[in-house]
């Protein structure tokens, strides 16, 4: 559930939402047995800025988020995230946008300790940071080249952080 707030000539956009999720299927616990899983989530974004007095959507905007799993049977047991995103960054562009995000995610400590009882370290956590530009297309196209740097990309030992390039088409319809 959340509350969701659109820019407009007398207020700037706010969007809070929170979350549960209950899965009933059973998964092998890391350490023995099986259990079921769930999770919950909250994520914040607010307009800091408002540059145009006409295009209200344009501008700077700050978020927050922050995820819990179980360390029992889910690989990452928390995640959390703090971007921000810049709508409109150019007059003669002002449905693009650009986005800077940097992530965390906990590996989980069940995950870890079951991997030590053989003798193999693991990693803890893992970091990204992440720079996308989307360019709006055309109504519904958008195309979002972007950049990520990740520490850790994956739990087992032996593999160095990662530079990723990737390019992106979303489609709305």
């Amino acid at each position: 559930m959340g509350i969701r707030r659109r820019a407009s000539p007398t207020q700037r956009s706010f969007w809070a939402r929170v979350g549960y999720l209950y899965n009933t299927s059973d998964y092998d616990r890391f350490l023995g047995g099986r259990d079921h899983n769930h999770s919950y989530y909250a994520l914040i974004d607010f307009q800091a800025t408002r540059p145009d007095d006409q295009l209200f959507f344009r501008g700077l905007y700050l978020g927050a988020s922050y995820s819990a799993a179980r360390k029992s049977v889910s690989s990452f047991s928390k995640a959390a995230e703090i971007r921000a995103y810049y709508v409109g960054p150019f007059d003669a562009r002002p449905t693009d946008s650009f986005n800077l995000t940097v992530s965390y995610n906990r590996f989980s400590e069940d995950l870890h300790q079951s991997y030590a009882l053989r003798g193999i370290d693991t990693a803890r956590h893992q970091v990204g940071i992440s720079g996308a530009y989307a360019v709006h297309l055309g109504p519904g196209i958008r195309v979002a080249p972007a950049l990520q740097y990740v520490v850790n990309p994956t739990f087992l030992p032996g593999y160095k952080d990662v530079l990723l390039g990737s390019a992106s088409l979303y489609l709305a319809f």
